[in-house]
């Protein structure tokens, strides 16, 4: 590989992925995983995510029949 070509290569792939991981890790840096486990099994309301589970569903599946 010539030198352009890795350049090339590190500009199209290598910064947008270290610029992703910089990101999810400032963002998650200071998030509590214990309390949310906590919340999950304690705080959620499964009804709700499961009803919204079925209407997105049925709205992908609705689409593509649309557009077949």
């Amino acid at each position: 590989m010539t030198l352009k070509k890795v350049i090339g290569y590190l500009a199209k792939y290598g910064i947008p992925l270290a610029i992703g991981v910089g990101l999810i890790m400032l963002l998650y840096s200071s998030f509590d995983f214990a309390q949310m486990k906590e919340i999950m099994r304690s705080g959620v309301n499964y009804w709700w995510l499961i009803g919204m589970l079925v209407v997105s569903t049925f709205s992908h599946v609705f689409r593509a029949a649309r557009w077949r």
